[in-house]
């Protein structure tokens, strides 16, 4: 994955447990004093050692420390480098997901070798919305539903999130709560 996402784990960790836990969870990964470069692509390996550090760290389900962590991206890239394309995929739930796709491929252009996963809306009536998502990588679902819900409340909506296994991918269903009028 690339070192984004390390950058993005390392604050997080940063901002609720401190720098001692930092060091520990580096320590429990068998790094050293390493710094994730944003643009260099990493190992899966790494990034789940990462990640199993960080829950070992934290005392948390891995389900619970993922979703959570993907909640954390969506303010953690609007206010990095991506922050502009970011800003320019989509001005709502909906279109925001629908632009995923555009947007990683102008994360590729800068990263060629970055695997990059898939979102395609697939229904989006009334207050459901169905999204496939495709991944050459297993074991990110709940990091994908912490992500959509991260959108969603960078949006200002709010809705239930659940997924299922499907043959192409994994398909996302959120039931948006209607907004109470003003």
């Amino acid at each position: 994955m690339y070192g984004l996402i390390h950058s993005a784990a390392r604050q997080m960790v940063l901002d609720q447990l401190g720098a001692e836990a930092w060091r520990r969870v580096l320590q429990r990964a068998g790094f050293d004093d390493l710094h994730f470069i944003n643009g260099e692509v990493y190992s899966d390996e790494a990034t789940f050692a990462l990640i199993g550090a960080i829950v070992d760290e934290n005392g948390i389900a891995s389900d619970t420390l993922l979703f959570e962590f993907g909640r954390y991206w969506i303010g953690f890239v609007a206010t990095s480098a991506f922050a502009n394309a970011m800003a320019a995929t989509g001005d709502d739930f909906v279109s925001f997901v629908d632009g995923l796709d555009r947007l990683h491929r102008s994360v590729r252009t800068a990263m060629p070798q970055a695997r990059m996963p898939s979102f395609e809306v697939l229904s989006a009536i009334g207050g459901n919305v169905e999204i496939l998502y495709v991944s050459e990588r297993a074991g990110l679902d709940n990091f994908v539903a912490g992500l959509l819900q991260g959108l969603l409340e960078k949006f200002g909506a709010r809705g239930a999130i659940s997924y299922a296994r499907a043959d192409d991918g994994v398909v996302f269903s959120i039931a948006l709560e209607a907004r109470a009028a003003a």
